[in-house]
């Protein structure tokens, strides 16, 4: 049976964090970069954001308005990820956004040629957790995300706002993703 595969988008297969600290910093004249954001609730440290839905507009606004900027976190992403789809792997692309931002999130990934079988776009705040889709094994940078039980792998991307969390699974890139944990399956 052929195994899904299922990829974060934002600060995963997009960097958009790098992006949306250069929008921030233009809008309230700050100087703050990823490396300084370093817990999962941006809002809570950063000044300036109020609450988890300030952040929120303002990665819609990212997307909506700056999405040709978005440089991918690996280089040949696309390239890397079709050779993965070329290995027998369906691909699934999940994320959380606003509704609004999808146009734009298709735009960049046909920007990117970044293949894939599916994608689905969630907002938790409808109760929708990433484990309910299916998939084998995940990849995102979001610790909550890849904390599950049972026939599912988690794989947390590192960033800054999860290096302190402890999890088994760990990568710094797409590439030694798919080296470490699909090139051996093959």
């Amino acid at each position: 049976m052929q195994k899904t595969i299922a990829f974060d988008l934002d600060s995963t297969l997009a960097d958009s964090t790098k992006i949306w600290c250069e929008l921030y910093n233009l809008t309230f004249n700050q100087e703050i970069c990823e490396a300084d954001l370093y817990h999962w609730d941006i809002h809570t440290y950063v000044p300036h954001l109020k609450s988890h839905e300030e952040t929120i507009k303002l990665f819609t606004h990212l997307w909506m308005n700056w999405w040709d900027s978005i440089p991918e976190t690996s280089p040949y992403l696309g390239g890397l990820l079709k050779s993965v789809h070329d290995m027998d792997y369906r691909i699934s692309i999940i994320t959380n956004r606003h509704r609004e931002t999808i146009p734009f999130v298709c735009k960049w990934l046909d920007k990117f040629e970044i293949p894939f079988d599916e994608i689905t776009f969630i907002n938790k705040m409808h109760g929708r957790e990433k484990e309910q889709f299916p998939f084998n094994i995940l990849l995102d940078d979001g610790h909550h995300n890849v904390n599950f039980s049972g026939d599912k792998l988690g794989v947390l991307f590192n960033k800054p706002w999860n290096t302190r969390l402890e999890h088994p699974h760990r990568v710094n890139t797409v590439s030694e993703f798919v080296d470490n944990y699909l090139m051996e399956q093959v």
